[in-house]
């Protein structure tokens, strides 16, 4: 699991959130990220 840690970091750090522009993509992934955990998102 470390590594996939690592790679999950690593993606969500390359995430562009200036606060201009949009963080949908991120919200995407990450709550695509979170089923697969089987943990729910609203």
């Amino acid at each position: 699991m470390g590594l996939e840690l690592i790679e999950l970091e690593r993606k969500l750090i390359g995430f562009d959130t200036v606060s201009r522009n949009s963080n949908l993509a991120m919200v995407d992934f990450l709550e695509d990220t979170l089923k697969g955990f089987d943990l729910r998102t609203n």
